[in-house]
């Protein structure tokens, strides 16, 4: 398999899809990506896009459909063995890597074409490697957020602003704050900015 997640600044929205493009996966994910940012920018200011695709071609259905989870799980733990983790307020980084950049425990990974029904198992994956985003890690779970239900198409955002209010020592579950919502509930679009 091959796999590319690309993420348009430090909070954006996105998804992870099942590519049929082998031959062009890069570029696919590439053009998914701004059309997310010019597709959300009322919401959240940039897009997130990642994809996997199968490098070996499969005739049976039932084989393709194995080979694509197992395809999918290794696109997600690379994912989550590359990004920092938040521990309390502590950001936790693998002592495999030499970093360059600031810490960043942020993915997007909402289910999109192909991996709908995915979220349940991406949530376990998450769940062994101990990420702080929990049940929320993939959207649309058994357990976690479901956008279309709900009407909130970025949940996590959410989840990084209360660990931005942690950092700054407010106890969102106790103190009172704002939220104003962005968008139609009846559709896709609806984000919360907490104040």
């Amino acid at each position: 398999m091959e796999g590319v997640h690309l993420r348009g600044a430090k909070i954006a929205r996105g998804g992870v899809r099942w590519s049929e493009r082998p031959d062009d996966l890069r570029a696919e994910i590439l053009e998914l990506m701004r059309t997310q940012m010019m597709k959300n920018a009322l919401i959240v200011p940039q897009g997130a896009k990642g994809g996997f695709a199968l490098k070996k071609v499969c005739i049976d259905a039932k084989d393709r459909a194995k080979l694509g989870r197992e395809a999918y799980a290794t696109f997600i733990r690379g994912l989550l063995d590359l990004t920092d983790s938040v521990n309390g307020v502590d950001t936790a980084r693998s002592s495999k890597f030499v970093f360059y950049d600031d810490p960043d425990p942020y993915l997007v990974v909402a289910p999109d074409k192909g991996t709908a029904g995915f979220s349940d198992w991406a949530n376990e994956i998450a769940a062994q490697y101990g990420f702080w985003l929990g049940d929320s890690f993939a959207t649309g779970g058994s357990h976690g957020f479901h956008h279309k239900r709900l009407g909130i198409t970025a949940p996590r955002s959410l989840r990084v602003r209360q660990a931005h209010f942690r950092e700054l020592g407010v106890d969102v579950d106790v103190e009172p704050f704002s939220v104003v919502g962005v968008g139609g509930m009846e559709g896709d679009v609806f984000a919360m900015e907490c104040c």
